[in-house]
């Protein structure tokens, strides 16, 4: 699994594509796609998009951002798009970022697994207070404590889940924010803050 800041895939898919390395993952979990909802999703060889999501696809001006999940054809695994619901009736969140998610099932020769894939892209300048709302709406289905959950919704909290993407936010400095994905989602901030994953940054060899 690769996950990149593209910064247009139009304009570096074929970069991904000719990569020594990042062609044999299974899935890329993509990030500034820079792609409207409104269009087919741009291809890259051998892969195929099972997610995706702009949140600023009716702007008549600017459509960075969006993040997209892609599996490779040859993966012995499947995935399926996540319908993820992010509103606004709260807060003004859907500004603050994008959103995607796959459940990925995987098979091996004794069993076979089950996990939530998602790709994440805040824009600079969001609050972490956004940023928790919007993975609370996102990840709501996944609630691991049941006191965050109502008594009419029916949850998974036993599901794996795996976020990838840029947060352009140091959330390892805010404990208030780690307790409450840790409490809500059972989730752990692993990111190594010193390394970079845009796609002009990293080494094609």
């Amino acid at each position: 699994m690769t996950n990149i800041n593209c910064q247009s895939l139009s304009a570096h898919a074929t970069d991904i594509e000719t990569d020594t390395v990042i062609p044999r993952s299974d899935y890329l979990v993509l990030t500034e796609t820079w792609m409207r909802d409104t269009c087919e999703p741009h291809p890259i060889k051998n892969y195929e998009c099972i997610s995706r999501k702009n949140n600023r696809t009716n702007s008549d001006t600017n459509a960075a951002g969006g993040v997209a999940i892609y599996r490779r054809l040859s993966s012995i695994s499947t995935g399926k798009v996540i319908d993820v619901a992010v509103t606004d009736t709260a807060r003004v969140i859907k500004t603050c970022g994008d959103l995607c998610l796959a459940e990925v099932t995987c098979f091996t020769a004794d069993t076979t697994f089950k996990f939530v894939l998602g790709a994440v892209y805040i824009h600079p300048g969001s609050s972490v207070q956004d940023i928790g709302m919007l993975l609370h709406q996102a990840l709501l289905p996944y609630v691991h404590n049941s006191q965050y959950v109502p008594p009419f919704l029916q949850v998974d909290p036993n599901m794996p889940i795996l976020l990838c993407g840029d947060f352009n936010q140091n959330v390892k400095s805010d404990d208030k924010f780690l307790k409450f994905i840790k409490d809500t989602f059972n989730l752990d901030c692993v990111s190594d803050m010193s390394k970079s994953t845009t796609l002009k940054e990293q080494p094609l060899t």
